[in-house]
């Protein structure tokens, strides 16, 4: 439970606010609890304080305004990365693309191969993924709803898999080749290597793309997220 929000739907009440049909049990589970009691009626007190001083108005918070505001966020920062999206590809994947042309030519298929061909299958499958999801975002009439449902998606057993693989599988390819050409020592100090390398590397990604979305507008990105921990 979300303390923090439970702790302002209880103000909302005392100051006569109406809670959504997505607020009250997040409500009604703190107000069971000892804490929330506590919480609740010293609030009340604290009201019945104020009144002898100030007269206090909720203001409620408008969610259609938040929404729109989340999606126009989304939707801008879509367009800017498509935007910026060849020189970031020509970035990340020219390198390395020219790496392994150079390998090939001079010394052919060898055991770097395999770790060179799996780095650029895994970064090349992230740039499509991310290509797909700002033309969706972009496209998308309803992207508080998309984005939410995606949320949930990635919670459950098949996505966690899937991202699980994603590093796992690169690294693999690249043991796999070491072994062939030098032995089983090889093989797994190049499986580690390559699996920190993509760990690293996808962390890094992730960590850029969350914080240049919230970038734009933090407080209602803030905003969405506790709403998902609800």
């Amino acid at each position: 439970m979300n303390e923090e929000l439970a702790r302002q739907l209880c103000l909302k009440v005392i100051y006569g606010g109406e809670l959504t049909p997505e607020e009250t049990p997040v409500f009604e589970s703190f107000v069971q609890t000892d804490t929330g009691q506590q919480y609740l009626s010293r609030s009340r007190e604290m009201k019945d304080t104020l009144n002898n001083i100030a007269s206090v108005e909720l203001v409620a918070e408008d969610q259609s305004a938040m929404i729109n505001r989340f999606e126009n966020l989304l939707k801008q920062n879509a367009i800017e990365s498509q935007k910026k999206f060849p020189l970031a590809v020509s970035l990340l994947i020219g390198p390395i693309s020219v790496l392994l042309g150079i390998s090939m030519l001079t010394q052919g298929w060898t055991g770097v191969t395999p770790l060179l061909v799996g780095v650029l299958a895994i970064f090349g499958f992230l740039a499509i993924v991310l290509w797909k999801h700002n033309q969706r975002l972009m496209n998308e009439e309803n992207v508080y709803e998309l984005m939410t449902a995606s949320h949930i998606r990635s919670r459950e057993l098949p996505s966690r898999v899937v991202a699980l693989l994603m590093p796992v599988l690169p690294a693999i390819l690249a043991g796999w080749g070491f072994y062939q050409f030098d032995g089983p020592e090889s093989g797994m100090k190049y499986f580690t290597l390559c699996l920190v390398f993509t760990l690293g590397v996808t962390w890094l990604l992730t960590t850029i793309s969350k914080n240049s979305s919230r970038s734009g507008d933090p407080e209602v990105w803030d905003w969405w997220q506790d709403g998902l921990k609800d």
